[in-house]
């Protein structure tokens, strides 16, 4: 491909990214094409815009517009075809320094323009969450109570972003086991509990129904702990749990690895073989 032609699909490429209602990001003399193409929505500029007004103001703000507009930015830079394109760049960088460092202006460019969201360089994947520490911060000199209430709790099951809950320990970056004998694998059942009761509405209540339902998931076989520990950890969550389908899984799953005498089918960290199951 020659310079012109290079010049001219770099252009092309920007058109019809703003015809699509997203940012194009210019990597002028950058060594990969490939990050040209990633695809930055346009409403990123419109976040930046609301932290920084919440940012200045002189009273408290509602933080819940900002969080919703911050969710929705992740989960289009993180579509499946940006994903292919950060993994076809990341592939590059291995070999080619100068592919690196363009790598590197796209994650800088995305942080600065996206306040209180941190994208983390994995050796298999990008991770793209929200800081905790930064949002608390926030609501806690600019914020109403909900907002108060809702990244307290936020903070408490999400200290390293919601790829990684306190109750999992990251093993690969596409791999965890769950900490099933700790305190925060049953707080955080009764931390976002409680939230929902005393806001069952809006963004936030939304969200928090997210994380009760993806806070057991029986596809998970791998624990970190003893499988004495294990069971005493879902016992005790089987314990806080109203009837319903939620307590009927815990109790299979109680079941099953009660009668798994020679830990087959689920794996502990201490018998020396704990995977992704």
């Amino acid at each position: 491909m020659t310079k012109g032609t290079h010049w001219l699909r770099g252009v092309l490429t920007m058109r019809v990214c703003l015809a699509m209602g997203v940012l194009a990001i210019s990597f002028q003399g950058a060594a990969s094409e490939t990050l040209a193409m990633i695809q930055v929505p346009r409403e990123a500029l419109r976040y930046q815009a609301e932290f920084r007004r919440i940012q200045g103001a002189g009273s408290p703000q509602s933080m819940e517009k900002l969080f919703n507009m911050g969710e929705r930015v992740r989960k289009a830079f993180l579509s499946r075809r940006n994903r292919a394109l950060l993994e076809a760049a990341r592939v590059e960088a291995m070999t080619d320094p100068r592919a690196q460092t363009a790598l590197d202006k796209l994650v800088e460019n995305l942080t600065h323009r996206r306040p209180g969201y941190r994208i983390a360089q994995g050796a298999e994947l990008f991770y793209d969450d929200a800081d905790a520490d930064v949002y608390l911060a926030l609501a806690e000199q600019h914020g109403q109570e909900i907002d108060r209430d809702f990244f307290t709790r936020y903070q408490a099951s999400f200290p390293r972003g919601e790829s990684w809950p306190a109750h999992e320990e990251q093993q690969t970056d596409i791999s965890s086991c769950t900490r099933y004998g700790s305190p925060e694998f049953v707080g955080h059942h009764a931390r976002w509990q409680g939230f929902l009761t005393k806001h069952p509405r809006g963004f936030y209540a939304d969200k928090a129904r997210t994380y009760l339902a993806n806070h057991f998931d029986v596809t998970r076989r791998c624990s970190c702990d003893s499988k004495a520990a294990t069971l005493t950890g879902l016992e005790t969550l089987e314990l806080a749990l109203q009837p319903g389908k939620l307590k009927d899984s815990v109790a299979t799953e109680i079941r099953q690895r009660t009668g798994d005498p020679d830990n087959k089918a689920y794996y502990y960290r201490y018998d020396g073989r704990c995977q992704a199951g």
